[in-house]
């Protein structure tokens, strides 16, 4: 089952760094010895354990350091060969953070 329609919808995402996982670099299916991408394990509040990808390059992120604490805008998206998968966007700012706490005690209070 789809995760969703062909979009790629963004949500915020938190937690401590775990890990920092160098992945391959490919050209035309095959290896180019450069590393493309860091696949980031974060430790969230309710143990779960999402990796995170972040492309390297100019226009992208920095890497978190490892027992950093973050908040992160992603992507989700999914593909048939790997599945779901989460992307680095931006790190949130404090508008996006200070938006969402004004919503989170309605929320709270519609889920009871």
């Amino acid at each position: 089952m789809a995760l969703s329609r062909k979009r790629r919808p963004l949500g915020l995402i938190t937690g401590k760094v775990l890990a920092q996982e160098p992945r391959q670099e490919y050209a035309d299916g095959k290896p180019t010895g450069n590393v493309g991408r860091f696949d980031v394990t974060l430790l969230q509040k309710n143990f779960a354990t999402p990796d995170v990808r972040f492309p390297v390059g100019p226009n992208f992120p920095e890497v978190p350091a490892v027992d950093a604490e973050v908040a992160l805008i992603v992507e989700f998206g999914e593909t048939d060969e790997w599945g779901a998968n989460i992307r680095i966007v931006r790190y949130a700012t404090e508008d996006d953070l200070e938006s969402i706490a004004k919503v989170l005690p309605a929320l709270a209070t519609a889920s009871r």
